[in-house]
């Protein structure tokens, strides 16, 4: 069990939404004087006060002592005493009242009235309920409706009923069940010795012959010690019972260090453990399910034994007040402190043991995917719900997504509603987030509520979600925003790690703490590749640490890239990140890789989650889906995996034909595509078979007695059917094949896929155009091809006269990712077009042409590889008809009749729709906004074509994912291959210039018709620029440019970025970078 799973956390919870309200302390600065937390802690409500008779009791009374008093306060001394001695937290519980254990109501109404005397102090003061214990079933609905209703953190009762019951039988079994479903502890009390006992003896330790006293008598058989052996009895009577077999998961608080099981374990372990038989170990129940307090055992000797027997995060402070002073306990803490026997950390996990971070990491939910599918469109979002409810059951502190939450940047309503809810149903609620924001958050998250949202008074948020965004879910459109936008902006999610600016990287910090552990999260979301390399490689990433107690912080970072080297550079090397980073959480790839790797090159770890639902029918999507619960401590982490129940199965086998047994003699036969097709059939269904079995393996133990329905699984057979020679195998169509499984798979078309082994040189098509390598096409498969690539490999096999390569291959990349209908057919137009301009304008000889044209594609090949050629216009569209139902007729964009071809055909829209200005930037990680950049002449130049038809017109507008986002004018009329060039490329070092005064065009038309205004040219200039994110630091300005193959460069955060407390930081230092050259490894 974790450290910080304890019943009280919801208490701590308490103290920390308090303090967040207040001014943020310092790092360096000791921890606040109001420490500890205490658990064992008595109170007596008026409901119990009459039935305090118990003869054992009075006679082991002090008459001299004032705790009847004490016991019944609870806003005076009591929280005196608290503030003098530290106790920032004392967790009550009806004073044990042995006499109503068989009276319900009088149970009833004295935890509803510790429940309604402690609520005005919450901040202080929370409560464990009593049970009416000798009615099981009733004990078991009363613990429910305390810690539901009454806001109750476990319960507290006596080890055994005054009439000798005790709770090892079947009976009670529904009270353990109703303690694990509840995730509770029962801390178990010691209590008087059975009524008969003392009825009939006098006495359990009466004296024979008055050779002591009847009060020492009854002291004997309580606290003097027959009651603490007593309850250390009750114990290992549960344990040799076997309830820690039947209900593994139960939390067992015993108090006064232990009731005597530490000293007696290896003892009782070795003596006992033969008689119990087979199950859970003496030793295995005492590590799992016991937690101990120090309850008025103030002394180091014995404390010693519990060290040596019990794990530190299973020990816990508490008093026993009143009947143990606040100062006896505060003063045995601050000895154990300095005695050496416990380490800092140690101490503080005894003293206040809530500051271990818990951390639910996902990535790739891709939401929305395959939703019009008829079997499978609830998939994605059924995979992210059983995410989110995960973090809700594990109790974690926050939740990290690492990109592409959603499959689309403007995901369907459907999408949104389903993600919406699942967040709110999870994440919303009354427990206090425990997490402390350190850092100025308008300086991480952005939109008009730039604050983390667990901090905003007007919603409850129980467990925050921090997530960046990936390729998929990047921001688009006006205003350049992305889902995630929406649902920050509604107070679901803490969406970070944006890059205004892809070529100029700025990373910094989101910190957080909790107890004396410090998070400091990084995030950077996705970036096209082959720029991200590139800026990397300029030494333009740059990230920043906090300056003061560096070495205390955990670094942990989240990304959203290719992991594997596709292409020379698009990926990003784990080598490029900071050697200062801890814990690297890779997103983007779909394969789940969820236990952690070490990098010694860098020295940090790296996990990649993986996918929660299988969008391609690949061998990486075929692995188990997990996702992660991180817990940090400190500096030092654990990881424990979690694999998902609800991703559909998913199994993949790939066979050579030729090596299936009777194959190769099948293979000489005439008509064998019967034979083929029943063995084929036959290895299906056992595919079939086995992913239902790792299924129904994969849900609940509880679940299984229930009539599971299994979903259809996925099932993919690669299938080599290269004969033997001589041979031949005539296999079915893959598509028919696939259809005989309908009914049985979710993926009816595609169960099957064939491919030859073919070797030789290249060969040609029948047109006599060249093919790739056959080595290179035998490695291709539907669902793991790279469109660049291919593309690349295709094209490098070809000789094209006109069209450039490379931008032929990002055309195809944009029609085939981002679903841009239109983008092939404006590349080819618009590239045609440049080329015809450009020979008319060189006016070469016809004998020339190829050479002329040779030259120009080569050289725009050379500026598309360095990032300087602007890309392919955006379409342009007809108005959208007033009776089109997007809903129901799909997108007006990507219908064929939509796309504008011509100017002229815009023109004779113009008067349906007017033609509207340059859209603001909307590539992934764009800079400033082309509707920033235009200038005051620009735009008069605008106003004065007004009243004639221009002549001026666009020939050059970003598309919608593109970068670089220059709105470029040209006159027509204008002469030169500069201008020419100008108008296909973005200038490194040169300003744009202005476009001249528009022309004034000869009426060719009516007067009537519509008039269209001509986009203005944006000025390129630093000033008009987009501003850039403020960061303090000293000498930023300065610091020189890393040498290519750098890491990014580090920075520290100053003292106002973090803290408004003027001693929260010292001075930064001058420089101080956390990347090293990569030359020198």
């Amino acid at each position: 069990m974790r450290a910080t799973d304890y019943f009280f956390l919801q208490a701590i919870a308490a103290f920390f939404a308090i303090s967040e309200c207040a001014p943020t302390t310092s790092y360096s600065q000791k921890r606040t004087s109001l420490k500890y937390i205490t658990l064992e802690e008595h109170y007596t409500p008026t409901a119990t006060r009459p039935y305090r008779n118990n003869p054992v009791n009075q006679l082991s009374s002090d008459p001299s002592s004032s705790n009847g008093a004490l016991l019944q306060n609870i806003n005076g001394s009591r929280l005196v005493s608290l503030k003098d001695n530290g106790i920032r937290l004392q967790v009550i519980s009806n004073n044990p009242t042995a006499e109503v254990f068989d009276k319900p109501d009088v149970v009833q109404a004295s935890n509803n009235e510790l429940a309604t005397d402690i609520s005005p102090y919450l901040d202080q003061l929370r409560g464990f309920c009593y049970l009416p214990m000798a009615y099981p079933e009733l004990a078991a609905e009363e613990l429910e409706r305390c810690i539901t209703d009454l806001g109750f953190v476990g319960a507290l009762v006596d080890s055994h009923l005054l009439n000798g019951t005790t709770y090892d039988v079947p009976e009670y079994d529904t009270l353990w069940e109703k303690l694990e479903c509840l995730d509770v502890p029962l801390y178990l009390h010691p209590t008087y010795p059975p009524i008969q006992t003392v009825n009939q003896t006098g006495g359990q330790y009466a004296p024979d012959k008055d050779t002591y006293t009847p009060r020492a008598a009854a002291l004997l058989a309580t606290t003097g010690w027959g009651w603490h052996s007593d309850c250390g009895v009750q114990f290992l009577r549960l344990w040799l019972a076997g309830v820690f077999d039947r209900h593994p998961n139960v939390k067992v608080v015993l108090g006064h260090m232990g009731e005597m099981l530490p000293y007696m374990l290896e003892r009782s372990s070795t003596t006992l453990g033969s008689a119990k038989g087979a199950g859970v170990t003496l030793k295995e129940a005492y590590a799992k399910n016991v937690w101990l307090t120090t309850s008025a055992f103030f002394s180091l000797d014995p404390f010693t034994t519990v060290l040596r027997t019990t794990a530190n995060d299973r020990i816990m402070f508490s008093v026993d007040y009143p009947y143990s002073k606040n100062e006896d306990g505060a003063a045995f803490m601050e000895e154990l402190r300095n005695s050496g026997m416990v380490s800092d950390e140690e101490w503080e996990n005894i003293a206040f043991p809530a500051d271990t971070i818990r951390i639910l990491v996902a990535t790739d939910s891709h939401v929305g995917f395959g939703e019009r599918d008829p079997i499978r469109g609830d998939d994605s979002w059924k995979s992210f719900h059983e995410v989110m409810c995960l973090a809700k059951e594990q109790d974690v502190d926050m939740v990290l997504l690492a990109g592409d939450l959603f499959h689309d940047n403007q995901p369907s309503r459907k999408s949104m509603y389903q993600v919406m809810r699942s967040l709110r149903m999870n994440c919303y609620g009354e427990k206090p987030c425990e997490l402390e924001m350190l850092s100025d958050a308008t300086e991480n998250f952005q939109g008009a509520f730039n604050h983390v949202n667990y901090e905003d008074p007007d919603i409850n948020v129980a467990i925050p979600v921090f997530s960046i965004h990936g390729n998929h879910d990047d921001p688009t459109g006006e205003g350049h925003l992305a889902a995630l936008d929406l649902l920050q902006i509604s107070g679901l999610m803490n969406y970070y790690g944006r890059t205004p600016e892809s070529d100029n990287i700025v990373i910094k910090p989101v910190l957080l703490q909790k107890g004396h552990t410090k998070l400091a999260l990084y995030g950077m979301s996705n970036v096209r590749d082959e720029r991200l390399f590139r800026t990397f490689r300029d030494g333009k990433v740059k990230f920043y640490q906090p300056n003061t107690q560096k070495e205390d912080w955990f670094n942990l970072m989240s990304v959203h890239q290719n992991h594997h080297a596709y292409t020379d550079t698009g990926y990003l090397p784990e080598n490029f990140l900071p050697e200062f980073l801890d814990l690297v959480v890779w997103g983007h790839e779909h394969e789940c890789l969820i236990d952690p790797r070490y990098n010694p090159e860098t020295s940090f770890h790296v996990m990649q989650p993986g996918s929660s639902v299988a969008t391609s029918l690949v061998p990486g999507e075929a692995v188990p889906k997990h996702v992660a619960v991180l817990s940090l401590t400190g500096k030092d982490f654990k990881v424990e995996t979690i694999r998902l129940k609800t991703v559909r199965p998913f199994v993949m086998k790939e066979i050579i034909l030729a090596d299936e047994q009777g194959m190769k003699a099948l293979s000489k036969k005439e008509s064998n595509r019967t034979a083929i097709t029943t063995h084929l059939m036959s290895i299906v269904n056992e595919l079939i078979e086995e992913a239902k079995s790792d299924w129904l393996e994969n849900q609940a133990e509880d679940e299984q007695d229930e009539e599971l329905e299994v979903p259809l699984p996925l099932v993919r057979l690669r299938v080599e059917y290269t004969a033997p020679e001589g041979g031949r195998f005539d296999c079915e169509n893959p598509q028919r094949f696939s259809n005989r499984f309908v009914g049985k798979v979710a993926n009816v078309n595609d169960v099957v896929q064939f491919h030859r082994k073919k070797a030789g040189a290249a060969k040609k098509a029948k047109d006599g155009t060249e093919l790739p390598e056959q080595s290179f096409l035998a490695s291709l498969s539907i669902d793991n091809v790279r469109v660049e690539k291919l593309v690349r490999e295709f094209l490098t096999a070809q000789s094209l006269t006109i069209l450039p390569q490379n931008s032929f291959g990002d055309a195809v990349s944009q029609y085939v990712d981002k679903d841009d209908k239109h983008a092939m057919e404006m590349f080819v137009n618009e590239s045609l077009a440049n080329q015809i301009k450009h020979l008319m304008d060189a006016d070469a000889d016809e004998d020339d042409f190829q050479n002329a044209m040779d030259q120009h594609k080569s050289k725009l090949e050379e500026l598309f590889a360095a990032g300087l050629l602007k890309k392919t216009r955006k379409a342009k569209l007809k108005p959208k008809p007033a009776n089109w139902d997007s809903d129901l007729d799909g997108d007006w964009g990507d219908q064929p009749g939509a796309l504008v071809h011509s100017e002229h055909e815009a023109s004779d829209n113009d008067g349906a729709a007017p033609l509207r200005a340059a859209p603001a930037s909307r590539g992934r990680g764009g800079k400033a906004a082309a509707t920033t950049r235009k200038t005051t002449g620009a735009t008069k130049k605008a106003s004065a074509a007004k009243g004639g038809r221009g002549k001026q017109k666009v020939v050059e507008e970003e598309s919608e994912e593109d970068d670089d986002d220059d709105v470029i004018m040209v006159d027509s009329n204008d002469d030169g291959a500069a201008e020419e060039e100008e108008s296909l490329f973005v200038k490194p070092t040169r300003a744009a210039k202005k476009p001249a005064a528009p022309k004034a065009a000869p009426a060719k038309k009516p007067a009537a018709a519509a008039t269209k205004r001509a986009p203005t040219r944006a000025a390129a200039t630093a000033a008009s620029r987009q501003s850039k994110l403020n960061f303090s630091q000293t000498g930023a300005g300065t610091q020189p440019s890393q040498a290519n193959g750098q890491r990014g460069k580090t920075e520290d955060l100053s003292d106002d970025e973090i803290s408004d407390d003027d001693d929260a930081f010292e001075p930064p230092p001058l420089s101080q970078f956390g990347g090293r050259s990569r030359r020198g490894r």
